[in-house]
């Protein structure tokens, strides 16, 4: 697996954090999990991104393109966050026997995992701290404010399944009816529907997906869709990494103090009170 071989400083948007890492001098933004945790309400289970990680990599490789022998892209989408790299160095100790772990997940990555909690909801038992429905409810905000904070311009990509074309945030659905496939894959949204914003497009895909009433064909068309369109996006946003309107750079040593939208998390867990905070109006 081919990992990032430098980091730069961090940067963020609203209330979400990320770290640039450079791969054969290409920049590719990585955002810090802990804050997505956060924003969705956390979660008490003590270590939960590192428990969780394993999971969350199986799911994210579900959607990872292949290249034209089938082989799934060589692209590491879940990475040790700076934070847990410099308190495993501060420890001393091996990656196993730290409390608290931190991982970035590429934009790819960021995306499936809020896409898929965003249409179904957490995992039973998997111990979030909000309701099952509020908790997908700030899933959903997490998918709009990527909308509206990274791709209210015009984005279009052709392939010869798709042509993907964004415009002011939503995905012009008149345009997918152009293929075969774009047809069948359209069928997630009704007629004579012309323009869906892209909050609402992953939800329904994801959800079209993983419908075992549709048929194969279907499903692996709309499969295929997810995967080209999030990496439509994560490219798109990769490609703006140096637009000052959208980011906000921050020291990377601020990330050793677990800052989030809400405090400072201790132990993984529960976040208790900070006087500095940074968060989003809901």
């Amino acid at each position: 697996m081919a990992t990032a071989t430098s980091r730069t400083v961090a940067v963020s948007f609203g209330p979400f954090k990320s770290e640039v890492y450079i791969k054969d001098h290409v920049p590719s933004v990585y955002w810090v999990l802990r804050w997505l945790i956060d924003f969705l309400g956390s979660n008490s289970a003590k270590n939960f991104i590192g428990m969780s990680v394993g999971v969350w990599r199986n799911r994210v490789a579900e959607f990872v393109p292949v290249d034209a022998d089938g082989n799934n892209q060589e692209v590491e989408h879940i990475l040790n966050s700076s934070w847990s790299v410099l308190q495993r160095e501060k420890q001393n100790v091996e990656k196993s026997e730290l409390n608290c772990e931190d991982f970035s997940a590429s934009t790819f990555a960021f995306l499936v995992l809020v896409s898929t909690w965003a249409s179904k909801g957490p995992r039973a038992g998997s111990k979030w701290n909000l309701a099952p429905d509020d908790f997908k409810g700030k899933a959903q905000q997490c998918l709009r404010l990527f909308q509206e904070f990274l791709f209210m311009g015009s984005h279009e990509k052709r392939t010869e399944e798709f042509i993907l074309a964004i415009k002011q945030g939503a995905l012009d659905v008149q345009q997918l009816r152009q293929t075969e496939l774009g047809r069948l894959v359209a069928k997630a949204f009704a007629e004579p529907t012309l323009q869906v914003p892209l909050d609402k497009v992953l939800v329904a895909l994801f959800l079209a997906e993983s419908n075992k009433n549709f048929s194969s064909k279907r499903r692996a068309a709309t499969n295929q869709c997810i995967s080209d369109l999030l990496m439509f996006m994560s490219d798109s946003v990769d490609a703006r990494k140096d637009d000052a309107a959208i980011w906000e750079a921050t020291g990377l040593h601020q990330l050793q103090q677990l800052r989030t939208c809400r405090g400072v998390v201790s132990d993984c867990g529960t976040p208790r009170p900070s006087p500095v905070r940074k968060s989003l109006k809901n």
